[in-house]
């Protein structure tokens, strides 16, 4: 493997905000006033649509989405959120025609498209948040028919993610694989280069958050852990009320709260794992080979 093509993935920082919109700007609400049994029936309603929509992001529960959304909460990502998502990020990174970048990307992996590729990663990301596993509701605020969410909870530490991706890509680099192949003969400087640097990196995510490389001796223990914040974060978000009496969130609001529950701020080396075990320092430090460039 030609050491020159050896750079830092935390690129992966940058390419995964071209899948998650920016966060929620500032909200003008009113909180529902009054302690009348009918206004106190529908902060129960919408407590519990609330709840119903945080336990299917953040835990593994999706237990009443369907009732709410019309199907699972796997399902419903799947087929109105990351199709866009996709085709947008293809667009932005011009990885076309598909089959122009289509490649295998470690031993015994089926060669992927670029839509393969960010379909793996996307589910594999929605999975990781469910690692997250408790949140703490501390205010909804309502006016007309809009809600304003504020909670509490660990987020992503996105820092880390992309420090495991750095960690893994020498124990798959491989010049005799085609994508590998591919990057040795591209200059690093040009746009080609970041183009295959970017679906790798995208791959590396999924490969190593699905538990697909722990065959790989040379990949550290627990590195394919869920990397958490140590500290919780408060996150806002807005549900609409639909003709049926629901409080849902809509697609651009649901891409706003994903976005929302990535953390760019913690170091890499301070993190914590899904069963609440602190990282130890320096357990996840890249190594300086995996620096150069």
């Amino acid at each position: 493997m030609n050491k020159k093509i050896v750079i830092g993935f935390f690129a992966l920082l940058a390419t995964t905000v071209l899948l998650a919109s920016c966060g929620n700007g500032t909200k003008d609400v009113v909180k529902t006033e009054g302690s009348s049994e009918a206004a106190q029936t529908e902060e129960d309603i919408i407590r519990k649509d609330v709840e119903t929509l945080l336990d299917s992001v953040l835990t593994s529960s999706d237990k009443g989405f369907s009732r709410l959304y019309g199907e699972s909460y796997d399902r419903w990502t799947e087929k109105n959120i990351f199709p866009e998502q996709i085709e947008g990020a293809i667009k932005d990174n011009d990885w076309t025609p598909e089959s122009k970048y289509t490649y295998q990307y470690a031993k015994d992996f089926d060669k992927l498209t670029p839509s393969d590729v960010l379909e793996r990663f996307l589910k594999t990301r929605r999975d990781n948040l469910k690692d997250i596993k408790e949140y703490d509701i501390k205010d909804i605020d309502v006016a007309d028919d809009k809600a304003t969410v504020t909670f509490m909870s660990r987020q992503i530490n996105n820092t880390a993610s992309a420090n495991a991706v750095n960690n893994i890509y020498l124990a798959l680099a491989d010049g005799n694989l085609d994508v590998f192949g591919a990057l040795n003969q591209a200059n690093a400087a040009d746009s080609e280069f970041k183009k295959l640097h970017t679906l790798v990196s995208y791959f590396l995510y999924y490969a190593n958050f699905s538990n697909l490389l722990v065959s790989y001796s040379d990949i550290p223990s627990r590195l394919n852990e869920t990397p958490l914040t140590e500290g919780t974060y408060e996150i806002t978000f807005d549900l609409e009320k639909d003709s049926e009496g629901h409080w849902v969130i809509s697609e651009q609001n649901y891409k706003n709260l994903i976005s929302d529950l990535l953390n760019y701020d913690e170091p890499a080396s301070q993190f914590v794992y899904p069963d609440g075990t602190h990282a130890k320092a320096g357990s996840t430090e890249t190594s300086s080979s995996t620096n150069v460039g």
